[in-house]
């Protein structure tokens, strides 16, 4: 038998648990961030406007592998890091 402030404590990570397993589930069902969109809607409509090549900056390299996973299908992708060889 649990003592109040136990319950307490023990309802608190109850409630917890049940608002991070809301969250999972709302974020598994994001098929795609506003701002890849954003990014897709921008390169659409540069390269309708005739601009062939584009040059995209970013510090990280997971970041860097994301974009190129979720540009890939439209774009010819050709990553550029410090880790390539000459």
């Amino acid at each position: 038998e649990l003592e109040d402030s136990e319950m307490s404590s023990f309802q608190r990570m109850k409630r917890e648990l049940f608002t991070l397993n809301r969250l999972i589930h709302l974020g598994k069902q994001i098929k795609e961030d506003r701002k890849t969109q954003k990014l897709r809607e921008t390169l659409a409509k540069l390269k309708k406007e005739g601009h062939k090549k584009f040059i995209i900056f970013t510090q990280f390299r997971t970041t860097q592998d994301h974009l190129q996973a979720v540009l890939e299908p439209e774009f010819k992708v050709s990553p550029f890091h410090g880790s390539l060889s000459m």
